[in-house]
C-alpha cells in the first residue's frame, strides 16, 4: 500500500510496548495489533492450554516452526490494509525481518528489569507472579533461547532502528514517542 507507515515494537515482558502502542493510537491515529493477543486467541480456539508465558512459548515455538518465524506478522501485514499500522509483541527476528521489510519502522520499548517486574506484579497475568530471581531467569531464557524459532526479545531489539526508554514516567515515555514522529515526519 502506498504511503503506509508500519510501525513494529519489540521489548522484554511489561517494559511498555502496549503502553507505547496505546498512544500512537491515541494521538497519531494509528491502528494497533498486539501478536500477543493474537497468540492468546490462538491458544484459546485451539485448546492449547493456559495463557501462561511458557506455555504461550511453547505454542508460538512449534507454529513458528511449521509456518515460518515471521508467520504472525507477515499474515497481519498481508490481511491488514491500514494505512498507520502499529505491531507490538514481536518476538523473532523473522518478524522483524518482516516489518524492515515493508519499509517499517522497528522500535525497542524497554525499562529496567526492577521496574519491569514491578509492572508484571500489578498486571497479575498468568505466570507473572514469580519472584525477581525468577524474573530474571525466564528473561535470560528467552533472549538466549537453544531453539531458533523460539521467542527471542535480544533478536529483535539488536536490530531496531530506534529506542524508548520507559523506566520513568508515561509523560517522559510519550515525550520521546512524539520526538520520534517528529523526526519521521509522521502526524
Amino acid at each position: 500500500m502506498k504511503n503506509r507507515i508500519v510501525i513494529g515494537i519489540a521489548g522484554h515482558p511489561s517494559g511498555g510496548k502496549d503502553t507505547v502502542a496505546r498512544y500512537l493510537v491515541k494521538k497519531y491515529g494509528f491502528v494497533h495489533i498486539s501478536t500477543s493477543d493474537i497468540l492468546r486467541q490462538y491458544i484459546k480456539d485451539h485448546q492449547l492450554g493456559d495463557l501462561s508465558r511458557e506455555n504461550m512459548n511453547k505454542v508460538v515455538t512449534k507454529l513458528r516452526q511449521q509456518f515460518g518465524t515471521d508467520f504472525l506478522v507477515r499474515d497481519i501485514l498481508d490481511t491488514n490494509k491500514d494505512s498507520k499500522l502499529v505491531l507490538s509483541g514481536l518476538r523473532s527476528s523473522g518478524e522483524a525481518k518482516a516489518i524492515i521489510a515493508v519499509g517499517g519502522i522497528l522500535v525497542a520499548v524497554d525499562a529496567s528489569l526492577q521496574v519491569r517486574y514491578k509492572r508484571a506484579l500489578q498486571r497479575g497475568r498468568i505466570g507473572e507472579n514469580i519472584s525477581f530471581d525468577e524474573f530474571v531467569k525466564e528473561q535470560e531464557k528467552e533472549d538466549n533461547p537453544h531453539n531458533p524459532n523460539a521467542p527471542s526479545v535480544a533478536s529483535v531489539t539488536s536490530v531496531a532502528q530506534e529506542h524508548i526508554d520507559n523506566s520513568s514516567t508515561r509523560a517522559h515515555t510519550h515525550a520521546q514517542v512524539d520526538a520520534l514522529m517528529k523526526r519521521l515526519n509522521i502526524s
